[in-house]
């Protein structure tokens, strides 16, 4: 894949909390989303925020940082916000899940609701 999660920082602190990836190949990251998954040793793992990269083309080895708190992007240093008011890693079972997006088609839900419909690789 071209894009790697390398570290995540300080976590369980929304004022520092960071998720930090770095591109392997030039990539653009509007092809990638990042979820967050709790695992209670069960069958089910639930999947609680996800978050979709602006489309920002990068080269190989850039770093990009991935802000848990509200703040504005500045996409000429790949220094991106999930803009959430609680930290993410808080919980050793809380996993995050990098994925290549191939495909999008949004669809309503029986509510009305638009979810996404999209192939994957991880």
């Amino acid at each position: 894949m071209e894009l790697r999660i390398k570290k995540i920082q300080n976590a369980g602190d929304i004022s520092s909390e960071f998720i930090e990836l770095t591109a392997i190949d030039p990539v653009n990251l509007k092809n990638f989303i990042l979820s967050d998954s709790y695992n209670t040793h069960s069958t089910k793992i639930v999947r609680n925020h996800t978050y979709w990269f602006p489309e920002l083309i990068v080269n190989a080895g850039t770093t990009i940082r991935l802000n848990t708190r509200k703040g504005l992007n500045n996409l000429k240093l790949a220094n991106l916000y999930w803009n959430l008011d609680e930290p993410l890693w808080k919980d050793k079972l809380i996993a995050a899940y990098l994925i290549r997006i191939d495909d999008y088609l949004p669809f309503p839900d029986s509510k009305g609701f638009s979810d996404s419909l999209f192939s994957c690789s991880y």
